[in-house]
């Protein structure tokens, strides 16, 4: 009957002059525990989702992609055929602090890495 109380993490009784409780913090962490193990779990379940549904590609070859589509903008020699300038006029213009020409110049040419990094993959498909 030892056992048992040990293994209850949480125990209560009410007395005449109230209720008592009672926490076991061995249990209290062993629950914790499991939980941040179950978080865990679920990331690398999103994160391995993600790499096979990516699959001929991955988040290396993309960032290579960007990479050479930004580096040929600093060189002055547009890959892209006038489609990082169509995809900058159709970006928000103004809406934060950050909005920069700098700061929408380098997201039309993330968006338009991602579509011929994805039109890749469907490519090698």
């Amino acid at each position: 009957m030892a056992e048992a109380h040990q293994a209850v993490a949480f125990q209560f009784t009410v007395t005449p002059d109230g209720v008592d409780f009672r926490l076991s913090r061995e249990a209290l962490k062993h629950v914790y525990l499991s939980g941040i193990n179950s978080w865990k779990k679920r990331l690398i379940r999103i994160k391995n989702g993600i790499l096979r549904g990516v699959y001929p590609g991955s988040p290396t070859s993309w960032l290579v992609v960007i990479m050479a589509t930004v580096g040929s903008s600093f060189c002055n020699v547009d890959i892209s055929l006038g489609l990082v300038s169509c995809i900058q006029r159709c970006l928000p213009q103004g809406c934060g602090p950050y909005q920069t020409p700098q700061t929408r110049a380098l997201l039309s040419m993330a968006i338009f890495s991602t579509g011929v990094w994805v039109t890749g993959i469907f490519f090698f498909r």
